[in-house]
């Protein structure tokens, strides 16, 4: 009997998913699977409807986005938060996609796991908030949001939220309404704290890794500095392998973090208003940007060399 449902199950239709691909890709090919297995669409539409006018993520997540079950969890708490706060979710992979997206976001949640203060892809994707939220590189990635003498100051610290004060000099973006708050979120059991002579280390090798990781020389002291504000208060925790039920009691907890969208449409009419200035200031940076690169190739264009006068 097994030996033939073994080869039964070779008979069956197989479809690929792409693990680590984009998310239309995954979209794409659950398509596939609700055709082939002739199941109605609409059962498994999505409940989420963002107006058109808030298509830019405001929450992003990020986290070691290279491990295939600490993806999972960034996906899983994605669609989790996306449908309980009605506002776009997006999970961040690379520097690039940070880039494109912190302008017009309002948080950004680290979800810990094992191993992922040593991946060079998180600390890449980490360094690129840094040097948008702190253009300046005056060491801290992180400012604590305090409110003295409030229940507030207490709840941002011991609740894992921290927000960052964007001081933007002319040559990034520059001077938005937003102040960007990072969300910190334990979902993996097995992540540890760092040790001290975890900083030291990372100081004077980086991440151990060769120059492949792209990871410069200075890439040591500003990642100890980056790490330390990130892991300066206690996060909240995630069951990423617990039932739904557990799942969305926690994800209901970590969105009472998302202050700003506790009524979404108020939240979004003032990303609205920000994203106005926001836009304008990316504007003169890309004009500013073509500027330089013209410039810079007139001054590597060699001068043509007049012929000599005639005899």
């Amino acid at each position: 009997m097994v030996k033939e449902a073994y080869v039964h199950l070779r008979t069956i239709p197989n479809i690929t998913m792409a693990r680590f691909g984009s998310e239309q890709q995954q979209a794409s090919t659950v398509l596939e699977i609700v055709n082939c297995c002739k199941l109605p669409k609409m059962a498994f539409a999505s409940q989420v409807v963002a107006p058109s006018s808030t298509l830019r993520p405001r929450i992003l997540i990020t986290g070691a986005v290279t491990d295939a079950e600490a993806l999972s969890a960034c996906q899983t708490f994605q669609i989790l938060v996306q449908r309980s706060m009605q506002v776009q979710v997006a999970v961040v992979r690379s520097p690039e996609e940070m880039e494109d997206g912190l302008p017009f976001a309002s948080y950004v949640v680290v979800l810990f796991s094992r191993g992922m203060l040593r991946d060079p892809s998180f600390a890449k994707i980490l360094l690129s908030a840094k040097s948008l939220s702190d253009p300046n590189n005056n060491g801290s990635l992180i400012e604590a949001e305090l409110s003295p003498g409030t229940s507030e100051a207490s709840d941002s610290v011991w609740g894992g939220v921290l927000s960052v004060s964007r001081r933007h000099s002319d040559n990034k973006h520059k001077a938005s309404e937003r102040n960007l708050k990072f969300v910190t979120v334990s979902a993996d059991a097995g992540f540890e704290y760092p040790s001290l002579e975890f900083y030291e280390e990372l100081e004077l090798h980086r991440l151990g890794l060769s120059d492949s990781s792209r990871l410069g020389a200075e890439a040591g002291p500003e990642l100890a500095k980056a790490y330390r504000s990130l892991l300066s208060v206690l996060s909240l925790p995630l069951s990423s392998l617990g039932s739904i039920g557990l799942l969305e009691t926690q994800v209901s907890e970590i969105c009472r973090r998302f202050r700003k969208y506790r009524d979404s449409a108020v939240g979004l009419a003032l990303d609205q208003a920000a994203d106005d200035s926001t836009s304008k200031e990316l504007s003169k940076r890309r004009r500013r940007v073509i500027l330089l690169e013209e410039e810079e190739e007139d001054n590597s264009t060699p001068a043509e060399s007049s012929p000599p006068p005639p005899k």
